[in-house]
């Protein structure tokens, strides 16, 4: 139960408490409203991640049917050995537009990967991400890939 209850100074301002019974001992206690601000404060780091939704997810993914020494986008979601044939594969450093869902690096060498959302229509902002040699994975939304090159090796690692 909460209740308000003037604050001890007594300059007319309320802070609310949550009570609780503690049916053990039928004691009454008072419990500060700490819950509360420590709910507020979990927020907090929930609303980053929202904001992270975009972000290519970080695990690691199945190469499908993308061929040995390319980098492949597909535009559906799918897990492990698909027949669906990716909307793009490139042996090469690459420049257009192709949607993706899910990509795959199965080069041996790490990518810079550019990209934008798909419902922005071209019109957001471009986004990149490092995909590192023989991994992959998918976008939490639609994406249109716009852009591979090989990343320049600068001894950093790729995440």
């Amino acid at each position: 139960m909460w209740v308000a209850k003037p604050d001890e100074a007594g300059k007319g301002r309320l802070t609310f408490q949550h009570m609780r019974c503690d049916h053990a001992g039928d004691v009454l206690r008072m419990e500060p409203f700490m819950r509360l601000r420590a709910l507020a404060l979990a927020a907090i780091p929930a609303a980053f991640l929202g904001v992270m939704a975009s972000a290519p997810s970080a695990s690691a993914w199945a190469p499908g049917n993308c061929q040995t020494g390319t980098f492949c986008v597909w535009p559906e979601w799918w897990y492990g050995d698909t027949d669906v044939p990716p909307s793009l594969e490139t042996d090469r450093e690459w420049s257009g537009s192709a949607l993706g869902h899910i990509f795959y690096n199965n080069t041996s060498r790490d990518i810079t990967m550019t990209y934008v959302v798909a419902g922005d229509e071209g019109q957001g902002p471009a986004y990149t991400a490092c995909v590192s040699s023989n991994q992959g994975s998918y976008f939490t939304m639609p994406m249109h890939v716009t852009d591979v090159s090989w990343r320049e090796d600068d001894g950093s690692p790729c995440w």
